[in-house]
């Protein structure tokens, strides 16, 4: 079957939070761009919104479950650390009366001027709809990460500048000074619609990987625990010649 590759542009139009999975709700630490179950979960979520649960389900959903995804984050990213007031519904014990109880969480937020990229392999016959579910994408994963596509190319991702799972990285490559954290992946191109999508009945499966990705962006601290992240790309990868 013959496929192609689109490229999806992205703006952040404000601050944005895409949370690393497994952090905590208290100190929430977040990425420079959606990971690629975020990737995968947002075209699900707009493909039900558009074409409706069944379509997704029997039509859409393979493709999605299969599909190769590049990931490019923005040129720059500058990520701070805010301090904000939490509210917390405490249910009455032994007498007490029910409250609201107040705290205070740290929380990561970022801001990007340039756009993000998701790269996408779908079958040439399913371009369409696919324009379609790309361009109708207006968060990733939750309202805190507002965004809107700018446009829809024909292209090769260069996966140097694409986000890649350590253990995917040549032997040499210097990835100490890159950007690091946990992101979640489809665990297979086998997995269930009822393992992804939740129901009445629910799945005993577990639907998501957990794997260390690196970012092809250069780290920079600043005072207060704010970071500068700037695009770098990693060293490409060498081929072997041909006999």
């Amino acid at each position: 079957m013959a496929k192609l590759w689109l490229a999806a542009d992205y703006h952040f139009p404000s601050t944005y939070s895409c949370r690393i999975p497994m952090s905590s709700a208290g100190s929430a630490m977040i990425t420079p761009a959606p990971g690629p179950s975020t990737v995968r979960l947002a075209l699900i979520q707009t493909g039900i919104e558009l074409f409706g649960l069944k379509t997704t389900q029997h039509e859409l959903f393979p493709i999605i479950r299969s599909a190769s995804i590049q990931i490019q984050p923005p040129e720059t990213v500058a990520i701070s650390l805010h301090r904000l007031r939490a509210h917390k519904w405490e249910k009455g014990k032994a007498g007490k009366q029910e409250r609201f109880q107040e705290s205070v969480i740290l929380r990561e937020m970022a801001h990007a001027t340039e756009p993000c990229t998701v790269f996408i392999e779908v079958p040439l016959i399913e371009e369409e709809r696919f324009r379609g579910l790309l361009q109708a994408i207006g968060y990733w994963g939750k309202t805190d990460s507002l965004t809107y596509c700018m446009s829809i190319t024909q292209h090769l991702p260069d996966t140097t500048v694409c986000v890649v799972p350590l253990r995917t990285l040549q032997n040499g490559q210097p990835v100490g000074q890159f950007f690091a954290c946990i992101l979640t992946e489809f665990r297979d191109q086998q997995v269930t619609w009822q393992e992804i999508v939740p129901t009445l009945a629910g799945s005993q499966g577990e639907p998501f990987l957990l794997d260390v990705y690196v970012w092809p962006m250069l780290v920079e601290h600043k005072p207060g625990g704010s970071k500068f992240l700037t695009r770098h790309p990693f060293l490409p990868v060498k081929r072997e010649r041909e006999a």
